[in-house]
């Protein structure tokens, strides 16, 4: 819902968002500068996706943080041995392609490498 001085909302790429109201686009970047340094460091995602997700969801928030391509089979291959993620007995309904898997946070072992890291995950 747009405020009462904007006429339209809409999501947009980090990346083409060059101008915001009052110091807006300032914290958008300091907040997108944090995740980036986190990711080497840190799990991302567990409040930035719903409760299941798919991996490409995951994948595609990591490429958005880290503002470059990552190999897909390298990626999941780190996320699955990492032990942060689950996977569900559920796929997705109604979509064009083959379903995907759904997942979720191992809430434990995220809340375990969030507190003490990991030694540069490769972002």
């Amino acid at each position: 819902m747009a405020a009462n001085f904007a006429k339209t909302v809409s999501w947009k790429p980090i990346d083409e968002i060059d101008s915001m109201a009052f110091d807006h686009l300032e914290i958008l970047q300091k907040a997108h500068q944090q995740l980036h340094s986190k990711l080497k460091i840190k799990p991302i995602g567990f409040n930035l996706l719903p409760d299941k997700f798919t991996l490409s969801q995951l994948h595609k928030l990591y490429e958005v943080i880290a503002g470059k391509e990552l190999d897909k089979r390298n990626f999941r291959r780190k996320m699955i041995k990492l032990e942060i993620v689950q996977k569900l007995d559920e796929k997705q309904k109604g979509v064009p392609h083959k379903p995907s898997n759904y997942y979720q946070f191992n809430v434990e072992n995220y809340q375990k490498l969030a507190e003490n890291g990991y030694d540069n995950f490769g972002f």
